[in-house]
């Protein structure tokens, strides 16, 4: 009787860590941040690798984008 009991325990705690792993793994994804981006006079927030992608300039702040 106590051998089955531990066996239950057992199996209840490896299903219950099962879906708590998953959605540890779905936390630990991250969008990169976004910056500001000046491309040709228009300020745009977008990931860096976007930024130099599209040969922008990074700036702190879109009114240091001059047209």
């Amino acid at each position: 009787m106590i051998k089955k009991a531990l066996i239950l325990v057992a199996l209840a705690a490896f299903v219950a860590a099962v879906p708590l792993g998953a959605l540890a793994a779905e936390k630990t994804t991250k969008e990169a941040p976004k910056i500001n981006c000046c491309i040709k006079g228009d300020c745009s927030k977008m990931t860096k690798a976007d930024c130099t992608k599209a040969k922008g300039k990074v700036v702190k702040d879109c009114k240091d984008c001059k047209k």
